[in-house]
């Protein structure tokens, strides 16, 4: 007799669980209708409504950009797009693409608005190709200023020329470590030019003379070598006709005038060693 309310109990809790799980499997199939029902056709009627077409474009940027709308376009930002299909990721890789672009940065701001940030990289130096003004930033990329107006910077010349593009690739780096070096030191360059026999030069800016370095340039050195020079001669240096650092420790500096060339005696320590600095003649009495 003990075993009918067992039975019974057993029965009653089958038939609970038994309900429990129809409940269960009802609900999975409201759920997953309803996601259904979503996905399908809530969601793309959401996202497809002129509610959120592209109806503002906020352009910021550190440049003048004589064709905004060319940016504009290039990041396929066009009136009407809803919002939810502009990919900021894609926009911003494409825009970076271009040279001249160092950051692009998108914003939504939903419903119907974008920001688009666009930074240009920071100019160090210029050089001439083809005719055309090119700029280069600090890490050797080349590039055009869109706006179309060019800053005051040094000009790289003769790099380009070079037979390889490995070659290329050295000559522009060595005359950019020459550009830094100068600018740390404080000496303005106005050109450093790279010549077909290999020999490196720079131009000081005023009053433009110019400074033979050589085919292999410690550009640090050669700076510093520079300035025991520029601290030595008298006046400003107009009557200087050329300076030559080609040999290591030593300097010759030529007149304009056709005199002999400056003697020039200093502890080499002012140019980071220890041996003496001496300039020679290149012809007649040394003085």
């Amino acid at each position: 007799m003990w075993l009918r309310p067992l039975l019974r109990e057993l029965k009653s809790k089958a038939f609970s669980a038994g309900r429990l799980a129809v409940f269960l499997a009802a609900g999975s199939t409201v759920v997953a209708g309803v996601a259904y029902g979503l996905t399908s056709h809530v969601v793309p009627s959401a996202v497809s409504h002129p509610y959120f077409g592209l109806e503002s474009i906020r352009l910021i940027s550190d440049v003048k950009l004589d064709d905004p709308g060319a940016l504009v376009a290039r990041g396929a930002l066009y009136e009407g797009t809803s919002l939810w299909s502009i990919d900021p990721v894609t926009v911003e890789s494409s825009i970076a693409e271009l040279p001249w672009v160092r950051e692009a940065e998108l914003e939504r701001r939903f419903p119907s608005e974008v920001i688009l940030r666009v930074y240009k990289r920071e100019a160090v130096a210029a050089t001439i190709h083809g005719g055309r003004v090119f700029l280069v930033d600090a890490a050797g990329m080349v590039y055009q200023e869109p706006s179309g107006k060019y800053p005051d910077v040094p000009y790289l010349t003769g790099w380009s020329e070079a037979d390889s593009l490995g070659a290329r690739r050295a000559a522009l780096r060595r005359s950019m470590q020459l550009v830094f070096a100068a600018e740390a030191a404080g000496v303005e360059a106005s050109q450093v030019d790279v010549g077909a026999d290999g020999l490196m030069w720079l131009y000081l800016d005023e009053p433009g003379i110019p400074v033979m370095l050589g085919r292999r340039v410690d550009a640090a050195s050669a700076i510093r070598r520079l300035q025991v020079v520029l601290r030595s001669v008298s006046g400003d240096g107009r009557e200087i006709e050329q300076i030559d650092l080609s040999l290591e420790g030593r300097a010759v500096v030529r007149a304009r005038d056709g005199q002999l060339p400056v003697l020039l005696s200093r502890v080499h320590r002012e140019a980071g060693g220890s041996r003496l600095a001496t300039a020679e003649a290149s012809g007649g009495e040394r003085g």
